[in-house]
């Protein structure tokens, strides 16, 4: 300890008998940070910046899972709609098929009964 740092301490000591004198309370709050030399003090800059990329890039990396899996249900997705798509199709060439059957049916129907009111 320096003389200074001792003076201080001294001090301090002083002062708490005072305030112990008059019925105050010294609250330890436990926050004085010893001085570091500049160094130091970088180093302890670029560790609360690590810590926050590290942060930034854990919250990135969830982002990122997210949209993973979001596109890989909309590929689910995409595909059922397009087993859907081609379902309904087949379904429509069926339907026009049968439709096509239908008016030819019809259109014999329409011609026998013509034929049969001719003979009457």
């Amino acid at each position: 300890m320096t003389e200074w740092n001792e003076w201080i301490e001294a001090e301090k000591q002083e002062l708490s008998k005072v305030m112990g004198r008059h019925g105050v309370q010294w609250k330890q709050l436990g926050t004085h940070n010893k001085h570091l030399s500049v160094l130091d003090f970088e180093k302890q800059e670029r560790q609360k910046e690590v810590a926050e990329l590290e942060q930034t890039i854990s919250g990135s990396k969830e982002e990122l899972s997210d949209i993973l899996h979001q596109r890989i249900a909309a590929g689910q997705e995409t595909e059922q709609i397009r087993k859907e798509g081609e379902a309904i199709r087949q379904e429509v060439s069926e339907l026009t098929a049968i439709n096509h059957l239908l008016k030819e049916q019809t259109e014999t129907l329409t011609e026998d009964k013509e034929k049969a009111v001719i003979r009457e």
